[in-house]
């Protein structure tokens, strides 16, 4: 297994699945190329492409990130819906390797896709709910009883 097949196993670890019900899914942003960056210097970098769907939302994932530098940008490239430049700042004088990982990209839908069994099920109570308060109202509102 080599190393860029080692860090997505452990983001699929790290990542709870559940965020796969609600549409959403992390992405590691990748160096697609070694390059030598200097302290204090603003630079862009290839990535390896990241697919964004149109109707979502992408956001930098800043509680997980590479030390050396910061990622202040994602560029979508001219190929439809794939990021594939980052706009990065070092922190201190060092090289990329081409494969390490930068940092990772949080991609939201924006439109539910498909319903997640959980909400099927709580959808299916609300309307077994509903149904008996209607009964129960028309039980108690029109009575038989006399009313004196």
């Amino acid at each position: 297994m080599d190393l860029m097949a080692e860090d997505k196993k452990l983001i699929q670890d790290l990542i709870p699945s559940e965020l796969k019900f609600i549409g959403m899914r992390c992405e590691p942003i990748l160096a697609a190329e070694g390059k030598e960056v200097k302290k204090g210097h603003f630079t862009t970098i290839k990535i390896e492409g990241i697919e964004i769907e149109p109707s979502t939302i992408a956001v930098l994932v800043n509680f997980v990130k590479n030390t050396r530098i910061e990622i202040l940008d994602i560029f979508v490239s001219e190929k439809a819906n794939v990021a594939d430049t980052a706009v990065i700042y070092a922190n201190e004088s060092c090289k990329i390797k081409k494969g390490e990982v930068l940092g990772f990209l949080k991609i939201s839908r924006t439109i539910p896709v498909e319903e997640n069994a959980v909400m099927h099920i709580l959808k299916k109570i609300n309307k077994m709910l509903t149904d008996v308060e209607e009964k129960m109202e028309e039980k108690f509102v029109k009575s038989d009883w006399p009313i004196w």
